[in-house]
Formats: C-alpha cells, sequence, structure tokens
C-alpha cells in the first residue's frame, strides 16, 4: 500500500476528537454497568416466577379496569394482575394480591413495576410460614408482563 492511500488521523492536532472519544467510551461503559446492575437487582432474591391460572379470578377482588388474569397461589397466597384498557389513565397494569382481606395492591404506569411487599407474620397462612420464618420480607412485583416473588434477605 503506498502512503498517499493512507489516511492517518494524528490525535495530537485533533485534541477534540481525543476528547469526545474518551467521553463516548465513559458513556459506554456507565449505561454497561447501569444495565447491569439493573437487571441484578431484579433478578437478586428471585424465588419464584408465577404462571398464569385458569382458574377465575374472585368477583369480591375485581378492580374492575380491564382484562384480570389469575396466577397460580403462592402458599397459599392469592395474586391477580390487571392491565388497564383505558389508554388515557395514569396507570398501566396493576397487581393485586391477597394475603387477608382487605387485599392489597399496586398500580403503575408503563415502564415502573408494580410491587406489593410484606412481612410474613404469625397471622401469614401457614404454608408460607412453613417457607419462610416470621418476619422475612417478600415482594411480589408485575412488570406488565410476568409476576415474580423475592425474598429481601437482611
Amino acid at each position: 500500500m503506498n502512503k498517499s492511500s493512507v489516511v492517518r488521523m494524528d490525535c495530537k492536532k485533533f485534541p477534540l476528537s481525543r476528547w469526545l472519544l474518551g467521553v463516548t467510551a465513559i458513556a459506554i461503559t456507565i449505561l454497561a454497568i447501569w444495565g447491569i446492575s439493573s437487571w441484578a437487582l431484579k433478578q437478586g432474591n428471585r424465588v419464584e416466577v408465577l404462571q398464569a391460572s385458569l382458574a377465575p379470578w374472585p368477583e369480591e377482588f375485581s378492580i374492575g379496569m380491564g382484562t384480570e388474569t389469575r396466577y397460580d397461589d403462592f402458599y397459599s397466597i392469592m395474586v391477580g394482575t390487571s392491565t388497564v384498557a383505558d389508554p388515557s389513565a395514569d396507570e398501566d397494569h396493576c397487581l393485586i394480591v391477597v394475603i387477608e382481606t382487605p387485599a392489597r395492591g399496586s398500580c403503575a404506569p408503563e415502564l415502573i413495576d408494580a410491587v406489593v411487599t410484606f412481612t410474613v407474620t404469625p397471622s401469614s397462612p401457614s404454608a408460607l410460614r412453613e417457607k419462610f420464618p416470621d418476619g422475612a420480607t417478600l415482594s411480589i412485583r408485575f412488570d406488565g408482563n410476568e409476576v415474580t416473588v423475592s425474598h429481601d434477605i437482611k
């Protein structure tokens, strides 16, 4: 190859290009760390991914906002979700958890998970207490696609 056909950029003559290269590398590194951290936090201490059930959602716990889905019970805890049919609503998806009455719930906009967090107590269902000790904190999370349960270890 002859010297005239090779284009070479000398960073000493173009300090701005070196600066842009450095800023770009830092930005890519920060985004990669943030993405991996977000994913790891979502996965951390995951106990189970709940599966949709064929059982109907009980009418007395209906929030009447859209399509409701019941999930397999989690150690005697009833879990359901609702996707909001109204596009003008602030919330996009809801999570309903029935440990004891009244039921607990959480609704969230599209990019945020709906979460119900609770502590296992002596009044919790016996099936739950056999699996988790009193004082254990559990979070049930609905991201609009799947329902997961995580155990917050202290």
